[in-house]
């Protein structure tokens, strides 16, 4: 009786540990042909992206998803960069990710024409990360390159900030906003790409748990019996 009573015991404690799983995903909207940004126009462009994570994700019996990290990859085309403002907006959250790139006054622009903003064209897939230290923040890069993360032009106000909404709710609409807000260079959209992780408690350990506890007391029952 003494064995079984401690063996029971470890498979509740068991019950309580549980490995977490964490998943990447990624949703793009792809535009063909691209769609131009209309230029010297702060009424913009809006595109809209249905997301729904746990159609394809859905949790297991007990748990939920607990969602860590929002990204944005975004591919435009031509243009003058600096011309150019974004952000994206879910639920009731709205986050600026372009604000006229090398606007400002030096050396927060970093270039000698920053009353209008870097003259480059074009954000050749890039990805907008608030962790991305490395490159630092868009609003400093000059020249973006295909396949980098830099940090988004946003300000006090991060990427993750979508992370609390998710968790309530992760089936909804997210919108991208663009505005060219100078004239005579026209930027076009390729395609935009919203990219989340989540994490959920792994059910292996406690379905097994759940198993083995029943299982053993079946066990000393049949042998009582």
């Amino acid at each position: 009786m003494k064995k079984l009573t401690l063996i029971c015991l470890a498979l509740l404690s068991a019950l309580g540990v549980s490995r977490a799983e964490i998943v990447t995903d990624s949703w793009t909207q792809t535009l063909s042909p691209a769609v131009v940004i209309p230029d010297d126009n702060p009424a913009g462009i809006t595109f809209i992206m249905p997301i729904d994570w746990e159609a394809l994700h859905p949790p297991s019996f007990g748990a939920s998803w607990t969602f860590l990290d929002v990204n944005v990859i975004l591919n435009i085309s031509g243009g003058w960069n600096g011309d150019l403002y974004a952000h994206l907006s879910y639920d009731s959250v709205t986050v600026p990710l372009l604000n006229r790139v090398g606007t400002g006054n030096p050396p927060n622009a970093g270039e000698p024409q920053f009353t209008f903003g870097f003259s480059t064209a074009g954000f050749p897939g890039i990805t907008l990360d608030d962790q991305a230290t490395a490159n630092g923040p868009i609003h400093l890069i000059e020249f973006p390159q295909a396949g980098q993360a830099y940090q988004p032009d946003h300000g006090t106000v991060a990427l993750n900030s979508f992370c609390s909404p998710l968790d309530v709710n992760s089936d909804g609409e997210w919108t991208l906003f663009l505005s060219d807000l100078s004239g005579n260079y026209e930027s076009s959209v390729l395609y935009w790409t919203v990219q989340i992780t989540a994490m959920i408690p792994e059910p292996s350990s406690f379905s097994l748990g759940l198993l083995g506890l029943g299982a053993l007391l079946w066990r000393r029952f049949r042998s009582r019996a």
